[in-house]
């Protein structure tokens, strides 16, 4: 038997509904419950996540991806061009989430250690998504590729790094008018006031924080939504372990 097997899917797509307004079809929970089962056979070869129970994984990461693209929607109306980059990807979360169930948006999975990028091309290949793909890729060193450079419309960001140091990985890729989406816990007001500096000198303007819940195993969860309003100073992102150690 399917360790995702109807417990799982079936309690994605009520919370899914309940929590989101999100009637997702049976394509689109099989294609859940297959990266589920690839993502646990894989999480035994190389360390993918430390969630393991099928409960937790439902709702702390495939539900929470949910509450990215929650947010996204208004952002990506009128822009069927939407480039989206999930920045530190690592098992695919909420990029492929993101696509499963937003399939019209143009999405690139960027981490800087192979292994996971390879479970994430595989994952792609497997779940025959189409519009996705991703890249081994430092956020310091993609930030000075033109390719990449300011291109982006809206970054999305997962248990990477404290926000003063999100913001230089993330804003030399987004445009002018973008947004950085940054999921944090109850830490988030402490982490926009410690990023002031950052904000200032990277052109960044925080427009809201939108705080939800998953449920009681899920709690103190935080979306930073963050526009940048000019182009980013030449001069980041910094050389790749700068932004850690000296963050603005």
């Amino acid at each position: 038997m399917l360790i995702m097997n109807e417990a799982f899917t079936g309690e994605i797509r009520e919370r899914a509904l309940s929590l989101f307004g999100l009637n997702l079809s049976s394509g689109q929970m099989n294609r859940m419950a297959l990266y589920g089962e690839h993502l646990l056979a894989w999480n035994k070869k190389i360390n993918l996540t430390a969630l393991t129970d099928p409960h937790d994984i439902a709702v702390k990461h495939f539900l929470d991806s949910m509450a990215f693209g929650k947010a996204i929607e208004p952002l990506a109306e009128g822009n069927p061009a939407l480039r989206l980059v999930d920045l530190g990807s690592g098992a695919g979360f909420p990029g492929i989430v993101l696509k499963i169930v937003w399939p019209s948006w143009n999405i690139e999975l960027v981490d800087a250690l192979n292994k996971r990028v390879a479970f994430l091309a595989r994952t792609i290949e497997l779940l025959e998504l189409q519009g996705i793909a991703c890249r081994q890729a430092r956020a310091e060193d993609l930030g000075r590729e033109l390719s990449f450079r300011e291109k982006a419309d809206i970054i999305v960001v997962r248990a990477v790094a404290e926000l003063r140091v999100l913001l230089e990985y993330a804003f030399p890729l987004l445009r002018a008018g973008g947004h950085l989406i940054a999921g944090k816990g109850r830490r988030a007001s402490e982490e926009i006031d410690q990023a002031q500096r950052a904000l200032q000198v990277l052109g960044g303007e925080v427009e809201r924080v939108e705080r939800y819940t998953l449920g009681p195993e899920a709690e103190d969860r935080a979306l930073i939504i963050i526009q940048k309003k000019s182009v980013t100073p030449a001069k980041y992102p910094r050389k790749a372990g700068v932004p850690v150690r000296n963050p603005l």
